[in-house]
Order: structure tokens, then C-alpha cells, then sequence
């Protein structure tokens, strides 16, 4: 994984949320390296469990968080929030803290799923030391996809009133910086701007200054 940590895969589709302004529009985990994985992993509860698990604990070991579907989101098979699926990640955060006895986050994702929908359960899941991003959104603990921008993306970003990923901004000049070298999305509520994935066009969430 290019986050540089133990990560999950769900199929999309099957558990995103219908009203995802990227599905079948960009999505980058429907294009390049990430969709063959995505193909291939099963949308069933505990086969999610199962793999979330092993990434976790293996990420503990090692003192970092793991990255919880690189692909997918948290819908279940009756198209709303799997709640089996976050107790269960909840459990298993909270089985390592108490075996490792610490307060480091366990895990970190993203999510498509309305506030609506998902606020309870994001308040369980951050409870569990799991932090998931609200995709889309450039309040606290958002993420969205940026436009392009005369001036570049970083510009952009500030346009916007977000942190342009340190990882894609080493990218633009040539450097590299791993997920886990930065820690911004799962350490800092501030929101942070990702510019369209080299292998896909995602639709931006936000249109600043430029065409689309």
C-alpha cells in the first residue's frame, strides 16, 4: 500500500452508499490497482471483520494504525449502515487497547455515508480510537476531492480552507511521503483536499478558481 501501513478492501458498490457522487463517476478504487483488489474481496460482514482484524492487529504490533477499506464504505447488504460491521471494529479496537494498553488510534478510513445516517456510529467508532473521515466535506474530519486551479492544486486547497495532501504535494515536486510519515488524516481534524487520482478523474467536490 502506498499508505505505507496494513490496509482492508470492500467491493464498491455493494457497500457505498447509492447517493456517492463518485461511484461509477471516478471513483478511484474502480480504476488502476485498486479496482483488481476490490474485485476480489467479499462484501460479507465477517469476511470484513476477519480481514479489518488481522490489519489491525498487525498495524498494532508495529505501533501504527491500519487502513480500513482502502475500497468501499460501510453500507450493508440491506443498502444501510452495516451495523454489525462497526461493532465489530469497534470490538476489535477495543480488544487490542486493552490488550496493548494504548490510547493510539487503531485504524483510520473514509466515508461517503451522510452525518444522518452514520453520526452515532462515527461517534463510537472515534470512542474505539477508529477514525473515519467524512468524504465530500470540508468541515472537521472532512476530505474532499479538488478541481483543478490555474495556480495548482495547492492553491486550491487553500482556496478552499483545506490541507492539500502532504503526500500528493511531495508527488508534484518529485518526493515521496508515505501515509504514515504525515499521520494528518487520522491525527488532525482539520479537512484535507485530494487532487483527482492519476489513474482516475473523480468528480471534485469542490470547484475552485479553474475549469473541471
Amino acid at each position: 500500500l502506498k499508505t505505507g501501513v496494513p490496509g482492508t478492501y470492500r467491493p464498491v458498490g455493494e457497500t457505498c452508499p447509492s447517493t456517492c457522487a463518485q461511484l461509477d463517476a471516478g471513483c478511484y478504487a474502480q480504476g488502476g490497482r485498486v479496482a483488481l483488489a476490490q474485485r476480489r474481496a467479499l462484501s460479507l460482514t465477517d469476511s470484513s471483520l476477519r480481514s479489518a482484524a488481522l490489519a489491525m492487529v498487525e498495524a498494532a504490533r508495529w505501533s501504527i494504525p491500519a487502513r480500513l477499506h482502502v475500497s468501499g464504505d460501510f453500507i450493508g447488504p440491506d443498502r444501510t449502515v452495516d451495523a454489525d460491521y462497526v461493532e465489530g471494529l469497534v470490538s476489535i479496537a477495543e480488544t487490542i487497547g486493552a490488550r496493548l494498553g494504548s490510547l493510539a488510534v487503531k485504524a483510520w478510513s473514509y466515508t461517503h455515508v451522510s452525518r444522518a445516517e452514520f453520526q452515532s456510529r462515527w461517534d463510537r467508532l472515534f470512542a474505539a480510537r477508529v477514525v473515519v473521515r467524512w468524504s465530500g466535506e470540508t468541515g472537521p474530519w472532512g476530505a474532499v476531492v479538488l478541481s483543478p486551479h490555474p495556480g495548482g492544486y495547492a492553491k486550491a486547497a487553500r482556496a478552499a480552507g483545506v490541507t492539500y495532501c502532504p503526500a500528493q504535494a511531495a508527488k508534484d515536486v518529485g518526493r515521496t511521503v508515505t501515509c504514515l510519515e504525515c499521520r494528518l488524516c487520522w491525527e488532525r481534524p482539520h479537512p484535507v483536499g485530494f487532487r483527482p487520482d492519476y489513474n482516475t478523474r473523480p468528480t471534485p467536490d469542490v470547484a475552485v478558481g479553474g475549469p473541471t
